[in-house]
């Protein structure tokens, strides 16, 4: 039947034939053309624009590109902090200067935790040298410096110093030491029947009340790694200004950090070169790891490529500051015969005990080894050298910012700096 205009007017809209919801399912309900979004065949679909296709090996190439470039922004980060402290000047304007007194007091914290073990204090009291040069000074010394006089031991350990002192005469003598080899310590000075004469006190220097108001004498064996690795010389310096009479002694009472060049080609090689080739395998971005720290190993004086030593610091402990503990210092070397390259620098230290009978305790290569070793600062490519030859540089020490008792040092040599942490 035809349909006209007419005809569809006539059509009762409210009782349609298709209203029925029948006419609302499919006739296939499985058919997948029901799920798929026709929109997506416009031109752009929901594709994100700002999308960019690039091949596997791009991206492979990419990811590693950025991996490079946060770890290189994360070592800059660390070795970065080398410039953070400027605490020569700031000492100088009158700003505080942060020290190892200022930081929690806890006792469990690892650095007194180390001590308070047997094994390390054993370490340092067969270290020869090191015990025999304290032993000397005080007993050559007995009768005009010590004998009759009050006595500070900072950091007394196993109070051998404190006992050396007794032994030589010292009318009394107050160990103090934060770590819990104290109480052996208070053992060890009963067992020798001298706790008449030594008293020792748990705790730190900084935070105690001492049973005198004034000593005569302060001793101690504050030095470190690179002398000033840990710190202590912050404790011994407040012990001096807060509990040293005027005029009264310390020991040691100087010290000098040397630095010297290093021509040890197997060393180098054990070290840095090793990295070259591990069974087969290149390994070489390990170099720049080693290279950043500083090693502490006992170096043959033959590997010593200079004629002299270059003192880069000295501490006079009467007149010092913990302002000095940060500071630049320009060297130069005479390249001695038969080198060839400079493959590495070692620091070391002498501590003096300017006394009538002077004695010198001496870390240098070229004396009988102690605890301390020597602090190497590899390279992590030699630099060719030849003898005679001039060269000059500059050493820049820092106390790190956040864990005050490491160090961070550069060593500035033809226009390059190599970074180094003391950890």
């Amino acid at each position: 039947k035809d349909i006209t205009v007419e005809g569809l007017q006539r059509i009762d809209v409210s009782n349609l034939p298709w209203q029925d919801n029948k006419f609302l399912h499919p006739e296939s309900p499985g058919d997948l053309l029901l799920t798929y979004d026709v929109e997506d065949l416009e031109a752009g679909g929901d594709v994100n624009k700002n999308a960019v296709t690039v091949s596997q090996a791009e991206y492979t190439s990419l990811r590693h590109r950025l991996f490079q470039a946060e770890e290189a922004i994360e070592k800059m980060r660390e070795t970065g902090k080398i410039f953070l402290q400027e605490g020569a000047a700031s000492a100088a304007s009158g700003a505080t200067f942060p020290t190892v007194g200022s930081l929690c007091a806890d006792k469990g914290s690892p650095y007194f935790e180390s001590y308070a073990h047997h094994g390390i204090h054993q370490e340092m009291l067969q270290d020869a040298p090191r015990t025999e040069a304290y032993r000397k000074a005080l007993e050559a010394n007995a009768e005009t410096s010590v004998k009759g006089r009050v006595v500070l031991d900072v950091g007394c350990g196993t109070a051998i110093l404190a006992m050396f002192a007794a032994r030589c005469g010292a009318s009394r003598v107050i160990g103090v030491d934060q770590s819990d080899i104290v109480f052996q310590a208070m053992d060890i000075v009963r067992e020798n029947e001298l706790h008449g004469t030594v008293t020792l006190l748990k705790g730190r220097l900084e935070d105690i009340d001492l049973p005198v108001e004034r000593v005569d004498v302060i001793v101690s064996q504050w030095m470190g790694y690179f002398l000033l690795f840990e710190g202590m010389l912050d404790t011994v310096l407040h012990a001096r200004d807060h509990h040293l009479k005027p005029g009264g002694t310390l020991l040691p009472s100087r010290c000098d950090l040397f630095l010297v060049p290093l021509c040890d080609k197997a060393l180098h090689q054990r070290h840095i070169g090793f990295w070259g080739d591990v069974y087969g395998f290149k390994m070489s971005c390990l170099k720049k790891e080693v290279a950043r720290e500083a090693h502490i190993m006992l170096v043959g004086p033959e590997s010593v490529c200079s004629v002299q030593p270059a003192l880069v610091k000295s501490l006079d402990l009467n007149t010092c500051n913990v302002a000095d503990t940060n500071f630049t210092s320009d060297f130069e070397f005479e390249v001695a015969p038969m080198a060839d390259e400079i493959t590495a620098f070692a620091g070391y230290f002498d501590s003096a005990f300017e006394l009538p009978v002077p004695v010198v305790l001496s870390t240098s290569p070229q004396v009988d080894p102690t605890h301390w070793k020597q602090t190497v600062f590899l390279l992590e490519q030699p630099i060719a050298v030849k003898p005679g030859e001039k060269i000059t540089g500059k050493l820049d020490c820092r106390r790190d910012a956040r864990r005050q008792r490491e160090l961070l040092v550069a060593i500035t040599l033809r226009d390059q700096t190599y970074q180094y942490c003391l950890s």
